[in-house]
């Protein structure tokens, strides 16, 4: 769960930073951050969430972010996922290729380090693992991407 607050005195739409639900083509609510407007909401695959619009110069977008979750991971969500809000487009010249190439390794190896963190934690370590790739195995057959069971036969 996410539970937003936020702590703006003067807002305005035109200022940015207002929290878009929904598809990023055509959200389906936008939030402006005014004080004392909270929103709570489910986080999970589904609950497509962010601020595209970038907060105007000399602008604060003020907030307290709180998160409730649970240690065992459900059908629906897993925390090593990455939000995908939109993508990064067609990058020219050698520096913005070379940004993109450093954040997609950074990227890689945060992923990594979370799965090692999570491998390696004392109370989860290879049983973690093990329930995660059953989670998995189960999510893939629920969606269709599992194997016929008469595959090959004839």
């Amino acid at each position: 769960m996410n539970v937003l607050v936020y702590l703006n005195d003067e807002r305005d739409e035109s200022y940015g930073g207002c929290l878009e639900l929904g598809d990023p083509a055509k959200p389906a609510k936008t939030v402006v951050p005014a004080w004392g407007s909270t929103m709570i909401f489910t986080t999970d695959n589904r609950s497509i969430h962010g601020f595209p619009k970038p907060i105007a110069e000399g602008r604060w977008r003020k907030s307290i972010a709180l998160y409730y979750y649970t240690a065992e991971e459900t059908k629906e969500f897993g925390g090593d996922t990455t939000t995908a809000w939109r993508t990064h487009g067609v990058h020219r010249g050698m520096i913005p290729k070379a940004r993109l190439g450093l954040y997609r390794g950074l990227n890689q190896t945060s992923k990594a380090v979370s799965l090692a963190a999570h491998l390696v934690n004392p109370n989860q370590g290879t049983e973690w693992w093990r329930k995660r790739k059953e989670r998995l195995a189960i999510a893939n057959d629920d969606q269709g991407y599992g194997h016929d069971e008469h595959e090959g036969e004839g």
